[in-house]
């Protein structure tokens, strides 16, 4: 199973967050066209590897982006809280994927209003986890 489904499957089991957005957590970096707010985008941003002498590790650590797209502010920092509820310290096995740990990077968190999304702009709240583990192929 791919990193990004696993983590799909992660957002999407989180009752705080489906409280919030339902089904609209889209991965792969795209929203689905004339998306309907509030919702949640994500994507692999980069996956590097652990270099040894002669073999390189199965450890890889990915840098994953979410974002918490919502019409007002409130509605977007509440739905990037219930995000990092469901991902920070998060460990999974499934389908060949092992979730060893996931850290959320400091310095995320920055909220930005794009007044091209939507009729009259949305509110995006965009955080970076680490997810370290095996088998994101």
């Amino acid at each position: 199973m791919s990193l990004t489904s696993v983590v799909h499957d992660r957002l999407t089991a989180h009752a705080g967050l489906t409280a919030l957005v339902g089904t609209r957590t889209y991965g792969g970096h795209q929203l689905a066209q004339d998306v309907t707010y509030p919702c949640v985008g994500f994507g692999i941003v980069s996956e590097t590897v652990d270099h040894c002498m002669g073999v390189d590790s199965p450890l890889t650590h990915a840098r994953v982006q979410l974002t918490a797209y919502a019409l007002g502010y409130h509605e977007a920092r509440t739905i990037a809280t219930q995000v990092r509820a469901a991902l920070d310290r998060w460990t999974a096995s499934s389908g060949g994927t092992v979730v060893q740990d996931t850290l959320r990077e400091d310095g995320s968190g920055f909220d930005v209003f794009d007044e091209d999304l939507g009729n009259e702009g949305a509110w995006r709240v965009v955080d970076d986890f680490m997810v370290h583990g095996t088998g994101f192929g």
